[in-house]
């Protein structure tokens, strides 16, 4: 299976959706988006991983330096969706703690645009 990737830029965040497979034979797509994404000077990235199948050891890598970029330079990396395939390959390396992780696209979306408390 090829890696799909979708890319919607909304003001002050982007979100890519990925589908597929992130090995070795993807992974440079997904980093040259990614890159493109951090390049624009978009502050905030959110990825969403529901449909992604398998996440190789560069694939990890890109999304490493992304959320290093991004935290740096005082936006939000937050990954969505992470099914039990990626949330493996995050443990193992030892990541998931140091991820801001939601489940829906509208969370993260609301943890970048938190509505204000109503009184």
């Amino acid at each position: 299976m090829d890696l799909g990737i979708s890319v919607l830029k909304e003001g002050d965040y982007a979100l890519m959706v990925l589908h597929g497979r992130i090995d070795a034979t993807h992974s440079d797509i997904f980093l040259r988006k990614l890159t493109h994404i951090l390049i624009s000077g978009i502050p905030n990235i959110l990825i969403d991983f529901t449909h992604v199948t398998m996440l190789s050891s560069m694939g990890l890598g890109a999304v490493i330096e992304a959320k290093n970029y991004t935290t740096s330079n005082g936006g939000k990396f937050i990954v969505i969706g992470l099914n039990k395939t990626v949330t493996q390959v995050f443990e193992l390396i030892g990541i998931l703690e140091y991820l801001e992780v939601c489940q829906t696209v509208d969370e993260a979306i609301s943890r970048i645009h938190p509505q204000p408390a109503h009184v």
